[in-house]
């Protein structure tokens, strides 16, 4: 206790950035279960269920433009979600931006 009382205002600083720290990394874990509870409810065609290459080139191009327009929003989605991958962005923009 004589310790506390001698260094209330540096271990009440450690407390609030330890709390604040946690409440950080909660926010950051829910919005992760979201987005993959997004991606869980999104049922999409791709090109992974066709057998080959060779059946996925044989449908119609409206049909094919359609799968992988909702692939690429799929994909959007995921990108700008990403916390790892909007450091990376930025890391990349600061060098050759």
């Amino acid at each position: 206790m004589t310790y506390y009382h001698a260094n209330r205002d540096e271990i009440d600083a450690e407390i609030v950035a330890e709390v604040a720290e946690g409440s950080r990394i909660e926010a950051l874990y829910q919005s992760q279960t979201q987005i993959q509870s997004k991606y869980q409810v999104l049922e999409m065609p791709s090109v992974a269920q066709y057998p080959s290459r060779r059946e996925f080139m044989k449908l119609p191009i409206e049909e094919r433009r359609r799968i992988l327009a909702e692939q690429a929003e799929v994909m959007l989605i995921h990108y700008q979600d990403d916390r790892e991958w909007q450091e990376l962005q930025r890391s990349f923009d600061y060098y050759y931006g």
